[in-house]
């Protein structure tokens, strides 16, 4: 399974990206890179696949080129019609 991203962005981290399969099950295309920080901007020709041999997290940005997924579930098997769900997600800040 592969998946190919054209991403613009300025913050990656504010990005959520995952694959959903017909029975539920979600993985995580970009885990790593959320928890790291993520700092930096952009997926250009960013192929994620289980035939990758460097993985996601040792990459840089912008991300190009072919990548493993850092996230268990490499294996993940989409039976059916899979969804490709990309999320801003930006925590709201208050100030009084």
């Amino acid at each position: 399974m592969s998946v190919k991203l054209n991403l613009t962005h300025t913050y990656i981290a504010d990005m959520v990206i995952v694959l959903k399969a017909p029975n539920g099950n979600v993985f995580n295309l970009d885990a790593v890179i959320n928890r790291t920080g993520g700092a930096g901007a952009n997926f250009v020709n960013t192929v994620i696949s289980s035939a990758g041999t460097t993985l996601l997290s040792a990459g840089a940005p912008p991300y190009t080129g072919t990548f493993a997924p850092d996230a268990a579930g490499a294996t993940f098997v989409a039976a059916g019609f899979t969804f490709l769900v990309v999320l801003h997600h930006l925590p709201v800040t208050y100030q009084m």
